[in-house]
This record gives C-alpha cells, structure tokens and sequence, in this order.
C-alpha cells in the first residue's frame, strides 16, 4: 500500500519480539528495503548489515544481505556501490534463486539506464538465462534482452569497421605501429 513507514514499524515491532532467527532475520532485511534515506539513517542501516555479513549464522543469507545493501546504495544514488553490492548478491545466490534473478536484473537497469548497452546486455542475458516464466516481468526481460543482442552485434560491427577506416587511412608507417600494439594488446590479454 506503498505505506513505508507503517510496514517499518510494524518489523521494529517484530524485532522487538524476539522471534526466530529466520524471522528476525528477515524483518530487518525488509526494514531495509523499505528504508527512506533522506529521513531515515542509512549509515547506521548499512553498518548493521555489514555485521550481519561477519555473523556465521548469515552464511547462507549473505545474498539477501548484499542485495539490501544494493538497494540502500541506489537509493543513495551511489550506482557504484550498488553494482558492486549487486554483483556480491548474484555472485552469492544459488543458481535458480529469484534473487540472483533480480540482482542481475537490477544491474542490467542500471547499465542500461547509463547507455552502457554492452554491460546491459551483458547482464540481461544473464537475467534472461536465470528467469522463469512465472517471473513477474518474464517476457520483458525476453524482449530487452533480444533487442541489445541485435544492439550490440551492430555496435561491434560499427566499431570494427571504424578501426578498419582509421588504420586503411594510416601512412604505412602509423599503421604498422598500431597493427604491433593491437598484437602487443592480444598477448598481453
């Protein structure tokens, strides 16, 4: 009912309730999410979960945790570090987890939001070979990610030929230089 700041009271008062682990766990992974940064303290938020990230009993959690961080980070504007926390959760999630689902999802988005279509694509392909249908935005995802496979074979085209026009209109002697550093470039890679 997008009513954020009941929904944050009511996991404070399961908290304070001290339920299960699981439940508690989860209560503040929630409470996380929900959380307003402008007028709430994302500091003390993050700090709470990178402790819970140190806490053997979060060892199979650890994917939860990095996505709220992600989610914080993003809602900072800190796309760095929601990359990088996006990036720890997928790394983290079991292979048919949503949640690896929605991290990859989320740093196509970001990509893509950026015009960095090739690690857009990269990812919604990633997104697109975890997803399953009964996935909430499935065929979207689908279509996105055929669209930037098409994108992105074009814009390597257009770049491969734009490399071919700049050394055909080298003199001999440039375009030897750049054909050794290219191979130079290949080896080292």
């Amino acid at each position: 009912l997008d009513k954020y700041n009941k929904a944050t009271n009511f996991y404070n008062k399961v908290i304070d309730m001290h339920p299960p682990y699981r439940i508690a766990f989860n209560a503040k992974i929630k409470k996380a999410s929900l959380m307003d940064v402008r007028a709430d303290n994302p500091a003390k938020m993050k700090n709470e979960l990178e402790d819970m990230l140190g806490d053997e009993k979060n060892l199979e959690y650890r994917d939860k945790i990095f996505y709220a961080l992600g989610e914080i980070a993003q809602k900072e504007n800190n796309e760095k570090e929601a990359i990088r926390y996006y990036q720890k959760c997928a790394n983290e999630a079991a292979k048919s987890s949503n949640l690896k689902v929605m991290a990859y999802q989320r740093l196509a988005t970001i990509y893509y939001r950026n015009k960095n279509y090739t690690q857009a694509q990269a990812y919604y392909d990633s997104t697109s070979s975890f997803i399953t249908p009964d996935f909430g935005n499935y065929e979207e995802v689908k279509q996105k990610t055929a669209i930037l496979n098409d994108l992105v074979s074009n814009l390597e085209i257009v770049k491969n030929q734009d490399e071919l026009q700049a050394l055909a209109n080298m003199s001999r002697k440039e375009r030897d230089g750049a054909i050794r550093e290219k191979v130079k470039q290949h080896k080292e890679a």
